[in-house]
This record gives C-alpha cells, sequence and structure tokens, in this order.
C-alpha cells in the first residue's frame, strides 16, 4: 500500500480557495480540487468532510484575506486618502493573477448554493457587514478631519454607497473591464463623497 502524500495544510487551503475562486462552488468538481491540490479524495477528504465544506472552508479564507487586504488601512486610518487608497487597490486587481477572478464572496452571491445553504448565506452577508462596517470608520474619520460633511444618516448611506461600489468593482475586474474604466469608477465614487 503507497503511503499518503504529505502536504502542507496551508498550501492545501490556498490551493482549494483558488480552485472555488477560479470557477465558483458549482463548476468546481472534486476532480477539478484533486488536480489543483495534487492529492486524491481521500487525502482531500481527511480533514473536510465533503466538497461543500472544503468550500466554506475557502470562503472563510478568503474573506479573512480580504478583509486584511483591502480593509485595514481604512479601520486604521480612516479618511478620503484610505478610501480612495482602497479602491484603487481593488481596480488593480485588472488583468492580475488571482485578482482578474473578482471577489470569490461576491461570485458566491450568484451561485444557488448562497441562497439554499444558510451558512454559506451567512459568510456571505457577514463579509459584505465587514466592508461597509470599515468604510463607515473611514467616513467617520473623514468627517471628524473636516473632509466631508457628518452626520449619521449621510455616513451611513456613504458607507453603503462605498459597499456598493467595492463589489461592482470586483465584478468589473472579473468581466475584464480596462483599467481606466475602473478608474474613473474609483475618482467618481470619491468625488461623490
Amino acid at each position: 500500500m503507497p503511503r499518503p502524500k504529505e502536504f502542507d495544510p496551508e498550501a492545501l487551503r490556498h490551493a482549494v480557495m483558488l480552485a472555488f475562486w477560479e470557477k465558483g462552488y458549482a463548476a468546481t468538481s472534486v476532480s477539478d480540487l484533486e488536480e489543483r491540490t495534487g492529492l486524491d479524495r481521500r487525502q482531500l477528504f481527511r480533514e473536510s468532510k465533503n466538497k461543500r465544506e472544503l468550500f466554506v472552508r475557502a470562503l472563510t479564507d478568503f474573506a479573512a484575506i480580504s478583509v486584511e487586504r483591502d480593509l485595514e488601512l481604512l479601520e486604521r486610518r480612516g479618511g478620503l486618502a484610505s478610501i480612495r487608497r482602497v479602491l484603487r487597490q481593488v481596480a488593480a486587481q485588472a488583468g492580475q493573477e488571482p485578482g482578474r477572478f473578482g471577489c470569490l464572496v461576491a461570485n458566491t452571491c450568484r451561485e444557488p448554493i448562497a441562497m439554499s445553504d444558510p451558512e454559506i448565506a451567512r459568510l456571505v452577508t457577514q463579509h459584505l457587514r465587514k466592508i461597509e462596517a470599515a468604510y463607515g470608520a473611514a467616513l467617520v474619520r473623514a468627517a471628524a478631519d473636516g473632509e466631508i460633511a457628518g452626520g449619521t444618516e449621510r455616513q451611513r448611506r456613504s458607507s453603503r454607497h462605498l459597499l456598493a461600489i467595492h463589489m461592482s468593482l470586483l465584478l468589473l475586474v472579473r468581466a475584464g473591464e480596462s483599467k481606466a474604466l475602473l478608474a474613473d469608477v474609483v475618482e467618481a465614487a470619491v468625488s461623490a463623497l
């Protein structure tokens, strides 16, 4: 009996996340996961019971990486410069690997599993609320610094608008839109504040 391949758990999680990110839950087969990871089914499901459980972990990992990459600056510094910088970072993913896949969370929104699986729906909603809250924190700082008009209701609406812009940029990146178009969207969004 051959010995099972040794594998790095972090590399495995990253490979699984990339497979789902590129193709989505429904279009990613177990064979795709085997090919991407270099492991067989038995090894893949040693720690996870099934494909869905691997997907939940991938979605969780993606959300954590995305928050760390895109939103930490908003929460830490705030202000219009941080908002512009984060939106530009999102737009800059155009044409780059794996950024050209858009956003795993946004891509998941259009999958049937997002509507039929309460845990996955909760993860998607949780991620969206984190993005909204990060923009909200940046707007509070911008108002405190006198960069924009204050007001709780205005800031709530603006943070939701920025959530919509953020997610739209990710969808436009996946659609292959030009960097010039994405830059125009970013500048218009920041100017509207």
